[in-house]
């Protein structure tokens, strides 16, 4: 067996639409919005000619629904056509947002294997097929999945994938559910044991959008994640796998970032800015550090503003004025960020004095929360008993290693939390 190297990807959903995000836009973002998602394709293409790669795997949701613009196939084609033109084909499923309920309305080269849908109902026998992709003569790689006959489909579809002897290395694409669903449906849903066990040496998997690695072990187990974050929950780098095989059969892979606008976000605390000042300050140091972190990136961030003050101009203040006071700083700027959205979570500061003077629930709670302040060793006894279910020898987390630091801000999150809710319940 020779030693090659092959591109993962999953969850393109070229023709996404932009609805929401696009009704305060300048027209120059809009584009770039709409750039970013659209090309995306062409950008994976450009990383797997330039990488070499001998082969593409997609698992799945290549379009964002099933009656995408005839643009949006012309687009599929062009990167098909480009990949075939340096001899690297492609396999690839359908998945739940584009079931492979009839046959794309254009043909694509012979290059594309497209992996027929799986029955509606398949039952105990039924198998996965495979398509076969010869290197040099001396080496067989295995490329197994199933296309989403409907857009719902529940039940794990693991058992399915059989390896073949005759093959030297096997991929197994699979669109489903594996590990935490993120807040995706959990179609398909499976678990890492029973991939474990068919034998496979790579799940290069589809469907949730995080990139996530599930096992770095044979088999390798991952999903890429969306190649261009769409909104505001899809946060961070976005990219593709590129999955390097060596003649011993041992796999190293690498994330490769697509994302040519990344959805981001930063935070400030008003009880460290102090004023109005202040709060610009922070925030605007925040955003010149997302540009050092990600650099050469148009950046989509939403400001999160938080926390206690006794500054009437913090607890007056609109977060809409704030917003627009922040696009008019980064535009001065000539920063390729748009601010978003700004969530302006200010709220009165507690007197705690007086209040630990109260013989009610929030009174009760401010003498709980001063004493295990004043007393380190009280404290760790609270959070180790009270974090007992996740801190213990099952998981291999290891509780001691919570610095006093970590488990003050612990202590302090937990009290704003109750304390804002006490708040609320007295005001009913």
């Amino acid at each position: 067996m020779r030693a090659f190297r092959f591109l993962h990807t999953a969850d393109v959903h070229l023709g996404s639409p932009m609805a929401g995000w696009t009704r305060d836009l300048p027209e120059a973002w809009q584009t770039r919005l709409r750039r970013a998602a659209d090309g995306v394709w062409q950008r994976i293409v450009d990383i797997a000619i330039a990488e070499q790669v001998d082969f593409v795997t997609i698992a799945g949701d290549l379009y964002d629904r099933t009656d995408v613009s005839m643009a949006v196939h012309f687009e599929w084609l062009r990167g098909f056509e480009r990949l075939a033109e340096a001899d690297i084909p492609v396999v690839l499923c359908h998945g739940n947002h584009d079931p492979l309920a009839a046959p794309p309305p254009l043909s694509w080269p012979a290059s594309v294997h497209v992996l027929p849908a799986a029955p509606r109902l398949a039952d105990a026998t039924y198998q996965a097929p495979s398509v076969w992709i010869d290197l040099d003569g001396d080496t067989r790689v295995q490329v197994s999945g199933f296309s989403y006959p409907v857009r719902e489909l529940t039940p794990s579809m693991a058992y399915a994938f059989v390896r073949q002897p005759e093959a030297d290395f096997a991929v197994a694409l699979y669109h489903g559910a594996v590990g935490p669903s993120y807040g995706h449906a959990e179609y398909c849903a499976a678990t890492e044991a029973e991939l474990v066990q068919r034998g496979f040496d790579v799940w290069a998997l589809g469907h949730i959008h995080q990139p996530t690695v599930l096992r770095s072990a044979r088999p390798y187990i991952a999903y890429p994640g969306n190649p261009q974050g769409r909104h505001m929950q899809e946060t961070g780098e976005r990219g593709c796998l590129v999955i390097d095989v060596s003649s011993s059969a041992q796999v190293a892979a690498r994330f490769v970032s697509t994302s040519e606008l990344i959805w981001t976000e930063c935070r400030v605390r008003v009880e460290e800015a102090g004023d109005l000042a202040g709060v610009r300050e922070r925030v605007l140091a925040s955003l010149a550090r997302l540009l050092v972190r990600f650099p050469e990136r148009w950046l989509m961030v939403r400001v999160v503003v938080e926390g206690e003050s006794v500054s009437e101009g913090l607890l007056r203040l609109e977060d809409d004025e704030f917003l627009q006071a922040l696009r008019q700083e980064a535009s001065a700027r000539l920063w390729p960020i748009w601010i978003a959205h700004v969530d302006w979570r200010v709220r009165p500061a507690l007197d705690l004095a007086t209040l630990a003077e109260s013989p009610e629930l929030l009174g009760e709670l401010v003498r709980v929360y001063q004493h295990y302040q004043s007393d380190p060793l009280a404290r760790r006894e609270w959070a180790r008993r009270e974090l007992a279910d996740v801190f213990h020898p099952g998981n291999g987390l290891a509780f001691d290693a919570i610095s006093e630091t970590e488990l003050a801000e612990l202590l302090q999150a937990a009290f704003r939390l109750l304390t804002a809710w006490a708040v609320q319940e007295d005001a009913r």
